[in-house]
């Protein structure tokens, strides 16, 4: 019993740490980020407590010590934040939802890869400050993921590494009160308009197919950050006062930061602020806003990703092999990039997995549409169709419901 105590206690601590960082963040990027309600604040608050991970890694280890100290100050904003403003009722969303949600933590069993390499880099970095070369030791440690270092902040005593797991249960539990928060101000104000549906939608498709923490990784946390992206961009669409539309690309911007430094396939989605920004035309009134502390993180962020993949693999995107600019005594040798980014290639077209491997060489079944057939029949039914149907019959349930 005092194990699930232990337990319990700590995931609220770090929970609070999250949203203490988030507030304090808000309140010093911009003014009109201060009314948010504590979803935005816990991702803002992972995205910065990850970043500050980050950093630090470069000179301590994430010890009790390091740890201890850096989530201790986003409590105390936490309850510096609480006692201000004594808003009872989301903290009792919050405190619902995650207890609803919770189960999550204690059942489902770790991904696939975590023993691999999610709970050996996490600890490695709670165990020695930064190690040049890392990508040599395995090909988990070539393609790191923020996920790891805020993990690697979670090192307590007691816990030890038990809720290097629980990132992609905080990122499930904020995502579920921004989306039902909204819901439930757009019912309220009798306002169904299009990002309403697209909340109601996001919210039964996540809890459906994302319920399963076991199967997150790194890919689907970033997948729900994109749906919130998604929604923010929708939201742009209905306000007429810039410096609003300001206050979103901002948060637009702090989420994109986050899920490429979760995984950096996500960096291509930069492209939904700045055309945001050419479209609306406030590359002007954005300058004259003079936020340079904003920039001064996003930047800071973007460029710390890039230099931990280039010190860990010698690649600044590991493995785009165009990437590799300097070889140096740490590199991962060129040709081994070239394999891997091949092997990458084959594997995502369904060219192998475990006990099975297509007769045609990687680079000949990579080749033009080569892989579409055999993709089709072994990913796609049943992977993705299941998810295909699965939403198609979403929106058909959620239709027939509101609509008749």
């Amino acid at each position: 019993m005092i194990d699930h105590l232990i337990f319990l206690f700590y995931i609220y601590f770090f929970l609070f740490s999250s949203i203490g960082y988030g507030i304090k963040f808000s309140n010093i990027i911009s003014k009109n980020l201060v009314n948010l309600n504590l979803g935005w604040y816990g991702l803002i608050g992972f995205f910065l407590i990850s970043l500050i991970s980050l950093f630090t890694s470069f000179f301590v280890s994430h010890n009790f010590l390091h740890n201890f100290v850096l989530h201790i100050i986003g409590f105390i904003f936490f309850c510096s934040s609480f006692l201000k403003n004594r808003n009872y009722y989301e903290y009792r969303i919050l405190i619902y939802l995650s207890l609803l949600l919770i189960i999550a933590a204690f059942v489902f069993k770790n991904h696939d890869d975590f023993s691999y390499y999610h709970l050996t880099y996490a600890l490695n970095l709670s165990e020695n400050s930064f190690i040049v070369g890392t990508g040599n030791f395995s090909h988990g440690f070539r393609t790191f993921s923020s996920l790891f270092y805020y993990h690697s902040t979670l090192f307590f005593p007691f816990i030890d590494y038990y809720l290097f797991h629980i990132g992609p249960f905080y990122i499930l539990v904020f995502f579920n009160f921004i989306i039902i928060k909204k819901l439930i101000e757009n019912l309220k104000s009798n306002n169904q308009d299009i990002t309403f549906y697209f909340s109601l939608l996001s919210l039964i498709f996540v809890n459906i197919v994302f319920y399963r923490i076991s199967e997150h990784g790194t890919d689907r946390s970033s997948q729900i950050l994109l749906i919130l992206i998604f929604l923010l961009f929708l939201k742009i669409s209905f306000i007429k006062d810039n410096n609003k539309i300001l206050t979103v690309l901002s948060l637009i911007t702090i989420l994109v930061t986050l899920s490429a430094s979760i995984k950096a396939i996500y960096y291509l989605y930069f492209i939904i602020p700045l055309i945001v920004l050419f479209k609306k035309k406030l590359f002007y009134e954005l300058l004259e806003k003079k936020n340079f502390f904003f920039f001064f993180i996003i930047f800071l962020s973007i460029g710390l990703n890039l230099i931990t993949y280039y010190l860990n693999t010698g690649c600044f995107l590991y493995p785009a092999e165009k990437t590799c600019l300097i070889e140096t005594d740490w590199s991962i040798p060129i040709n081994e990039v070239k394999r891997m980014s091949i092997h990458y290639e084959w594997w995502a077209k369904a060219g192998g997995s475990p006990g099975y491997a297509h007769e045609l060489e990687k680079h000949e079944y990579i080749k033009n549409f080569v892989w579409l057939e055999n993709w089709v029949e072994r990913h796609f039914f049943n992977k993705v169709s299941d998810t295909l149907f699965g939403t198609i019959f979403i929106c058909f349930v959620v239709v027939i419901f509101f609509c008749y």
